[in-house]
């Protein structure tokens, strides 16, 4: 009770809008959650105040897999920030719900889905830290979140942010494009991307770039916490704090980055005091040199590494033939590194299209249209083509069986009377045939049969027989 009434009297004596918890003292805002004309007020004291998102503020079903929930922070009139924007807060996500392979997984194989937080986040006990975005030119700042739910945790608002409402807004997320974008074209074309030589170069380029950067950071680092630990005392820990302050770092990186094309020609002109010499452009110029000859070694070593085997010249290829009839060579298999960069490939792409929406069953559907795509085009393709196929009945009325047979006999008689006529004025073509058809061919010129069936077809049955 002691204890009690000494916090009690403490959180009395302390300035209004804050209480002391554990012996600190701690902005206790009121967050006004409006939903419509609906609002109610929570106070962010030392257990912090927790915002969820409710069926209500969610879009309609099929606007769900492409839209985020943006929570509006609108602070009072009395605001103004001191701070770098968006700082001074302490938000945490909480209660996100899981995505079904996180549950397939954790189910299977325990402990496992934690060490992946790109795909499934554990956001509990505090492990989902999130800054506010600032809007642009306001004082109102923005948190998103997926449109399946989550709650966010408001443990410490700014010094001088009494009363910050909050509104609940959806917004279209660019994001879910640009995944679906990236799984499409990596599940598709992964086979042209493994083997091409211009892809194998880009890929070079960048991790050489990367690589080289960030090894002169830890270089310019290690050299800058040396030089401060031999000045100063401590100078290596003061170093760290001074990078880890918001407003210090942010002074330094003013002071150290142009910002217009001013400061740009500022470092550019920049000479040396003793020899007049221009050290920007001495500098700018071995930086660009030294950027080039890291690309183009990086392209010229992962263009050697993913190198397929010279195709035979000069030599009998074996082939087949293709389903479709082409030619297909037998070359030699792909290397290893070309498989397994495939395999990356792939099933990077496949990552994306199972997280490229914010719903499971949108993400799932769009997976797997992609990946049976072939097999779909296939079908419908087939199918147009069964719709669109034109039979004798699209172009005129077919006649009835009689009166083809009466059309038959008909032509044919006539035929074979101008065919005899023929040959009564033309007695040369008799000698024309072999000797054993010439008889038969007399015959049929004064009226006989032009066709007599063999003896043996009429009265005797032909046996079946198979040849093995």
């Amino acid at each position: 009770m002691a204890g009690a009434r000494g916090v009690l009297l403490g959180a009395a004596l302390l300035p209004s809008g804050h209480l002391l918890v554990r012996g600190e003292e701690v902005n206790a805002g009121v967050l006004r959650v409006c939903r419509g004309a609906r609002c109610r007020e929570q106070q962010v004291s030392g257990s912090g105040a927790q915002v969820c998102v409710e069926d209500t503020d969610r879009p309609v079903w099929w606007l769900q897999p492409f839209t985020i929930v943006r929570l509006h922070l609108i602070p009072d009139a009395n605001y103004r920030s001191q701070q770098a924007p968006g700082e001074g807060w302490k938000v945490h996500l909480r209660r996100i719900p899981p995505r079904w392979f996180c549950e397939v997984l954790e189910k299977n194989i325990p402990n496992v889905p934690q060490k992946i937080p790109m795909l499934c986040q554990e956001c509990e006990d505090d492990r989902c830290p999130v800054a506010p975005i600032p809007l642009h030119q306001s004082s109102e700042l923005v948190v998103p979140l997926p449109s399946r739910g989550g709650c966010l945790l408001f443990s410490q608002l700014p010094e001088n942010a009494k009363r910050i409402r909050v509104e609940f807004h959806s917004k279209l997320d660019p994001r879910v494009l640009a995944m679906a974008g990236a799984g499409y074209m990596l599940t598709t074309f992964w086979l042209p991307l493994r083997e091409s030589r211009t892809f194998h170069a880009i890929l070079g380029a960048t991790a050489s770039v990367l690589f080289v950067t960030l090894f002169v950071i830890l270089y310019v680092y290690r050299e800058l916490r040396r030089t401060a630990s031999g000045v100063l005392p401590a100078g290596g820990i003061l170093l760290l704090f001074s990078t880890m302050l918001p407003s210090v770092r942010e002074a330094l990186w003013t002071w150290a980055l142009p910002s217009s094309q001013i400061d740009w020609m500022a470092w550019l002109s920049m000479r040396d005091p003793w020899y007049n010499l221009p050290v920007g452009w001495i500098a700018s110029g071995c930086a660009t040199f030294i950027t080039v000859c890291v690309v183009m070694i990086g392209a010229q070593t992962t263009m050697n590494f993913f190198a397929a085997a010279p195709d035979p010249e000069n030599q009998v290829v074996d082939f087949v033939i293709g389903p479709d009839g082409r030619r297909v060579d037998i070359l030699p298999p792909a290397p290893f590194p070309q498989k397994f960069l495939g395999w990356v490939l792939w099933v990077k792409g496949l990552v994306c299209l199972f997280t490229c929406t914010h719903t499971d069953w949108a993400s799932a559907a769009f997976a797997l249209l992609v990946v049976l795509q072939g097999s779909i085009i296939h079908n419908v393709r087939e199918a147009l083509r069964w719709m669109t196929v034109m039979t004798p009945r699209h172009l005129r009325e077919p006649i009835s069986r009689e009166m083809y047979e009466k059309q038959g006999r008909f032509q044919t008689a006539h035929a074979i009377q101008a065919l005899q006529q023929h040959i009564r004025r033309h007695p040369e073509l008799l000698r024309s045939v072999k000797e054993e058809s010439e008889l038969r061919l007399r015959r049929f010129t004064d009226g006989g049969q032009h066709f007599q069936r063999p003896y043996e077809d009429i009265d005797e049955p032909r046996p079946w027989c198979s040849l093995l």
